[in-house]
């Protein structure tokens, strides 16, 4: 029996809306009361994933930032922070330097970044997200947990390649979408935190069932008991993992609805 769950937030748990369901509301509620341990592993800094998963009854553990910073709750310190080295995000500031590319710094407190960012401005302006506006020259210098690339689909997939390659043995660096790819630290990701974090529990990642779109998942998917895709994944996590199962999109329920059925539930309303 599994005894532990965790979730990515965009494009797994949440719809196209940026909400979590009443569906899949009830759903971990219900596994909750059970004693099943909820997580929650998002790409997104923890006070950003609190407040869009506000509407819980409950209080999940966030691993934030890919796996950079654990909370248990939103008040609680943090369990594990791990920044990127300056020198470091100096440099990938510096080799990613171009007008096509759009730098988010995740800190903390918050998002850092140079200039506006017309493919967040709607997202900003609706979550009320704090973002801290600096020049080049002073961004480098914030402690962040992650750096966030925006930029076109063809320019990700060869900035993800790039710096894999330079970065290789200094960074973590994969795609959260087809248009953003994401830095941490060597050592940070979704999976080695996990791992990190039930092995204080008790819980064996062979016991824990995971559910992701992108590949900033692949590691955590292909180290829990049971990888589960949503139908709406990235084309390169399912090439990546073409026989873990796949559950419906997140338009339709898919966390709950592969719960469901796990753990042998039934629709209540």
């Amino acid at each position: 029996m599994f005894r532990a769950v965790v979730i990515d937030l965009d494009g797994t748990l949440l719809n196209q809306k940026g909400k979590v369901s009443k569906r899949s509301t009830y759903c971990l509620k219900a596994l909750v009361d059970e004693g099943v341990e909820v997580i929650v592993a998002t790409g997104r800094t923890d006070q950003d994933a609190r407040q869009v998963l506000s509407g819980l009854p409950f209080e999940p553990t966030i691993l934030s930032s890919n796996g950079a910073m654990v909370k248990a709750s939103y008040h609680a310190n943090a369990e594990l922070l791990h920044t990127i080295p300056l020198s470091l995000a100096q440099r990938v500031f510096s080799v990613t330097l171009a007008p096509d590319v759009h730098h988010t710094f995740f800190s903390a407190e918050g998002w850092h970044m140079v200039k506006q960012n017309d493919f967040f401005a709607d997202y900003i302006q609706a979550s009320g997200l704090p973002v801290d506006y600096l020049s080049e020259q002073d961004i480098v210098h914030v402690p962040s947990l992650k750096i966030l690339l925006q930029t076109t689909e063809e320019k990700a997939k060869t900035l993800c390649e790039q710096l894999s390659t330079e970065f290789g043995r200094s960074l973590e660096v994969c795609q959260s979408s087809n248009h953003t790819v994401d830095i941490t630290s060597v050592g940070i990701s979704k999976a080695r935190t996990l791992s990190l974090y039930l092995r204080g529990l008790g819980i064996s990642m062979k016991n824990t069932i995971g559910f992701g779109d992108a590949m900033n998942d692949l590691d955590m998917l292909k180290a829990c008991g049971e990888g589960v895709l949503m139908a709406n994944s990235m084309s390169a996590l399912k090439n990546a993992l073409p026989d873990n199962p796949v559950t419906v999109t997140n338009n339709e329920d898919g966390v709950a609805l592969y719960l469901e059925k796990v753990f042998q539930r039934e629709r209540a309303w």
